[in-house]
């Protein structure tokens, strides 16, 4: 949250613009469907969230995880947690 309040009023629109785009990214993403698909958000991405979670709904190789009290950076907010989160399913994939 501390990272997203440093944001220009012009780079927080530039960021917004991108949402319009989520379906046609999304969209892609059905060319490898055969692969195991990790999406780590927190759950006060406001921007993302809802759009990943209708997307990954049904789908079998496709994961969603939710970091409670997170925003859009979990990488930077809880790193440890995104790291373990990361390298667990990472792991998984080799087994």
């Amino acid at each position: 949250i501390k990272e997203a309040k440093k944001l220009s009023k012009t780079e927080f629109l530039r960021w917004f613009s991108m949402t319009k785009e989520l379906p046609s990214i999304f969209a892609s993403f059905k060319k490898i469907s055969a692969v195991q698909i990790l999406y780590i958000q927190g759950s006060e991405d406001h921007l993302f969230l809802n759009d990943v979670k209708s997307f990954v709904e049904n789908k079998k190789n496709e994961t969603l995880i939710i970091i409670p009290n997170c925003g859009h950076l979990i990488n930077l907010q809880k790193p440890n947690t995104f790291n373990k989160i990361a390298a667990d399913f990472l792991t998984l994939q080799q087994s």
